[in-house]
């Protein structure tokens, strides 16, 4: 029930956060590749289920279906003398709903991060939409109400314990209900936003998890999957970073008319957007982000500012490596190139046991806590970091809500771009797993907040 975060924040909305996880069969531990290629560990999801068909998957998505019933009964009832009850009561229902329909949305989006051709994945996908978009618009008359009734209702809609917790997000959203739209009006907007400017999202993940590029590798071409081949760009040698940057590039370019049409009608729906919603007061296109991310405009224009005085160090920076390199310019297959290495035969890879000792202690060197954290993460299996044709590239870190437990994502092939890159997700992890306890309408925040968590974990 998220599509709303398109063009503004909702009421209640909240993050992919964690709790202790429950009693469970232990998975087998995580053993090392045999083999002579450098990759990390396979995530497992059987702790949440055990396939795309199990039964506890269908009826965590039964009982959503029904909790929408039981809100959509309640809602007439906002517009009566016992509009605050009903207020929370809905509420409840709607935090269980969203908690059960979030779990096999991140079970799914998990195993297409993985493989993109998994047609099963694909099918729970598409039956998660439409309950979405149900979710979502049964949503939107709480939302409406959240939004424009009086203080003194907020305050008393708020004196219920377990809503009470909500309280921030609550008001914060009240911040800017200038913008809100008709109930209708919303609800159009939510089931549009589906098959609109979400549909973008879901092509791309497609696009990225099946395409396939031909990298020349000493005298031989070979084919890969687009994670693959960014792997490469992390080697010693100049020329397979080369080659697998032109072969990822070239791969891009059959579809470079679809990208900029996806990009154009992004723009296009929050533009539009921005012009429904300015009946009041004008509203520009870097509003709901701010809001949403809960920092002020002078703030961006801040970060933006000084990212700009600093380019020239980074420039600075790309020139020296450059020079290490033995050339005269950086190239863009060189952003992830490593360190020059002293024995031109060595090919520098850091296997992934490595990796977490070298991320563990540091961690453990700011407090005990956080290295043992990292080792659990591994011990659990909820590190997926093999090297596959059919992975999607990039990395992140998601958790299921039901067992408040996190999962990393990454293609780890042994570059120290990737140990840092293991570094800055396991740094959203620990910042999650520490929240684990909170009341699940506190557990949401703005990227601002959460890139600090990371960044402090590469670092």
């Amino acid at each position: 029930g998220a599509q709303r975060l398109t063009h503004r924040r909702r009421p209640g909305a909240s993050g992919d956060l964690l709790r202790s996880p429950p009693a469970q069969a232990q998975p087998a531990p995580y053993q090392p590749a045999m083999d002579n290629q450098i990759q990390g560990p396979a995530w497992d999801l059987s702790s949440e289920y055990a396939s795309t068909d199990a039964t506890e998957l269908e009826a965590d998505l039964t009982r959503v279906l029904k909790l929408c019933d039981a809100i959509e009964a309640l809602n007439d009832r906002l517009d009566g003398d016992d509009r605050i009850d009903a207020a929370q009561q809905i509420f409840k229902l709607r935090q269980e709903a969203a908690v059960l329909l979030q779990n096999p949305s991140v079970y799914a989006k998990c195993l297409l991060s993985v493989n993109g051709r998994d047609a099963q994945a694909r099918t729970l996908q598409g039956r998660l939409q439409s309950i979405q978009r149900r979710l979502g618009d049964v949503s939107e008359p709480l939302n409406q109400f959240c939004d424009l009734a009086s203080d003194k209702e907020i305050d008393a809609y708020l004196a219920d314990p377990e809503v009470a917790p909500a309280a921030f997000v609550v008001n914060h959203s009240r911040e800017r209900r200038h913008e809100l739209l008709s109930l209708n009006e919303e609800r159009l907007a939510n089931g549009l936003a589906q098959d609109g400017i979400h549909a973008w999202s879901r092509l791309y993940d497609q696009l990225s998890g099946t395409l396939e590029c031909n990298v020349l590798l000493g005298n031989e071409q070979e084919s890969m999957g687009l994670a693959q081949a960014a792997g490469l760009m992390q080697k010693p040698d100049d020329a397979t970073r080369r080659n697998a940057w032109s072969a990822i590039n070239s791969a891009w370019s059959q579809h470079e008319e679809s990208c900029a049409a996806a990009i154009n009608a992004i723009a296009g729906w929050r533009l539009e957007m921005c012009r429904k919603r300015s009946a009041t007061q004008a509203v520009h296109f870097l509003d709901a982000p701010v809001h949403m991310n809960r920092i002020s405009r002078p703030t961006l224009d801040s970060i933006l500012a000084a990212a700009e005085q600093y380019r020239p160090l980074a420039r600075r920076a790309a020139k020296l490596q450059a020079g290490a390199y033995g050339k005269s310019a950086h190239g863009p297959w060189d952003n992830r190139a490593p360190a020059p290495v002293l024995d031109p035969g060595a090919d520098g890879g850091i296997p992934f046991e490595r990796a977490i000792e070298i991320i563990a202690d540091a961690y453990g060197k700011v407090d005990p806590s956080l290295g043992e954290f990292v080792h659990m993460m591994v011990e659990n299996r909820w590190v997926e970091g093999t090297v596959g044709a059919g992975k999607r590239p990039g990395a992140y870190c998601t958790g299921f809500r039901k067992s408040r437990t996190p999962r990393v994502y990454m293609t780890y092939s042994g570059g120290a771009s990737d140990v840092i890159t293991l570094a800055h997700e396991l740094g959203h992890a620990y910042h999650s797993w520490v929240m684990r306890d909170l009341p699940e309408s506190q557990l949401g925040y703005g990227m601002s907040l959460a890139e600090t968590a990371s960044t402090f974990g590469e670092t």
